[in-house]
């Protein structure tokens, strides 16, 4: 697994989420590395780490425990905020907090649980299974959607690459997320964790705010109006305000 590692402080490790890779977090290392030492990773499958062959938080531990000084402050987005949760709960002492960006620890949706749509998820996996180019594309489109989202298209596709991550881990990570209810995991998280989101994210829906609040408590979330699913690229001052008050 590719990882790149920048700064000197205490240990941020910063994940990706679903078919994107590391440099989607470019915008914001500069500035971060004056006051931390970041650790960025790309997950199995994509970017560099586009020939590791199993996604799941399993397969982060030996990599990351052999550069590890925590514990660290994490910050997942989207799918890694996912397998944030699932590796504090394998690891509970690598870290000190956890902030999660346009998360949702039950993707999809369930009776009491607000998320994407079951039918909508499956059509999904399917355009993967077939056409896996072209649902990437759209998938950009979707995270992109919200204030900026010229900008924040340009900035996906720039730092993406010109191609999608492997076929495999694509359908692996839809996989993880379509089957993993992570809400036990959420309320008897060991750390204090934080939530950020987006009023207009396409992929989050904007009611599971009240949920996470519920597991968390209220003052863990912040919302941000009109941002979409990628707030730290839409919203990079209020994000870098958040993540401040995180890792203090």
């Amino acid at each position: 697994m590719h990882l790149e590692i920048e700064g000197v402080g205490p240990d941020l490790v910063l994940l990706h989420g679903w078919g994107l890779r590391l440099e989607v977090w470019d915008g914001l290392v500069g500035s971060l590395r004056e006051r931390f030492r970041v650790i960025r990773a790309d997950l199995p499958g994509h970017g560099r780490s586009r020939d590791a062959t199993q996604l799941d938080a399993d397969a982060l531990i030996p990599e990351l425990e052999a550069v590890l000084e925590p514990p660290a402050c994490w910050v997942g987005w989207s799918l890694g905020g996912l397998l944030a949760l699932q590796l504090c709960a394998l690891r509970p002492a690598w870290f000190v907090r956890l902030g999660m960006v346009g998360c949702n620890p039950c993707f999809v949706q369930r009776p009491d649980w607000p998320g994407m749509a079951p039918e909508v998820f499956e059509a999904f996996v399917a355009g993967v299974r077939g056409d896996p180019g072209a649902t990437w594309k759209r998938f950009l489109a979707l995270v992109a959607q919200g204030d900026g989202q010229r900008e924040v298209l340009r900035s996906l596709r720039r730092t993406a690459g010109e191609f999608p991550p492997a076929t495999d881990a694509l359908v692996q990570g839809l996989e993880l997320l379509a089957h993993t209810d992570a809400r036990p995991t959420t309320s008897g998280c060991c750390v204090p964790v934080h939530w950020l989101l987006g009023t207009a994210d396409a992929l989050v829906p904007a009611a599971t705010a009240d949920g996470l609040a519920g597991l968390t408590g209220a003052e863990s979330v912040t919302r941000i109006e009109g941002a979409g699913h990628a707030p730290f690229l839409s919203h990079p001052k209020i994000f870098n305000q958040w993540l401040g008050r995180l890792a203090k």
